[in-house]
């Protein structure tokens, strides 16, 4: 195994996190896209 890998989980870990980040971001433009200020 390569020295520079990390464990699946914390990889899974991080892209779950990542992705609730996108999600949020994403629901935000589109909120804003639908009912403008």
């Amino acid at each position: 195994m390569p020295g520079g890998q990390v464990s699946p989980s914390v990889t899974l870990d991080k892209l779950d996190a990542l992705c609730g980040v996108l999600r949020c971001k994403v629901s935000t433009i589109i909120e804003h896209k639908l009912d403008p200020p």
